[in-house]
């Protein structure tokens, strides 16, 4: 089974209606309303697209994390927390900050295979061809930081 990456860009002053809408409400009559979808369509804006399976976006997390670039954890952890465990994906906030501290360490260059190398022994899997997807991955996420300013974050969400 695969997952879908998302990269939504939104205002700051939308992230507490984001959390409002995050949970279903269950309706007297007629079952749950998910205010979520609308919410980001008309708060959100997506700012990159990641072709291959959202799972490698968290290996490329973690790898980048081995090296220091850690885009797991931003000053917006307890919403990244609430909204994975209230809609059931792995979400993460990307602030202005780690724009900042980060953007230039995503320039550098990531050899496919040790990118593929890693891949592998995280998942513990053999895949020749799981180099192009980690660095698309350091792509988009470098993207998705430089779409980042001091008005605005980056919802990343795997599901």
């Amino acid at each position: 089974m695969s997952a879908i990456a998302l990269f939504l860009r939104l205002p700051i002053t939308a992230l507490e209606g984001l959390r409002s809408a995050a949970v279903p409400k269950k309706r007297i009559f007629g079952g749950v309303r998910d205010d979520m979808p609308n919410y980001l369509s008309r708060h959100a804006r997506p700012i990159a697209e990641y072709r291959w399976s959202g799972y490698v976006i968290a290996t490329v997390l973690a790898y980048l994390k081995d090296l220091g670039i850690d885009l797991m954890r931003s000053g917006y952890q307890d919403l990244a927390n609430y909204l994975s465990k209230s809609r059931g994906v792995t979400a993460h906030v990307l602030s202005n900050d780690q724009r900042v501290q980060y953007s230039n360490a995503l320039r550098g260059a990531f050899p496919e295979e040790e990118l593929c190398a890693y891949y592998n022994q995280f998942n513990a899997t053999s895949d020749t061809d799981a180099g192009r997807p980690m660095l698309d991955g350091i792509i988009v996420l470098r993207d998705a930081l430089n779409a980042i300013d001091a008005e605005s974050v980056v919802l990343v969400t795997i599901g």
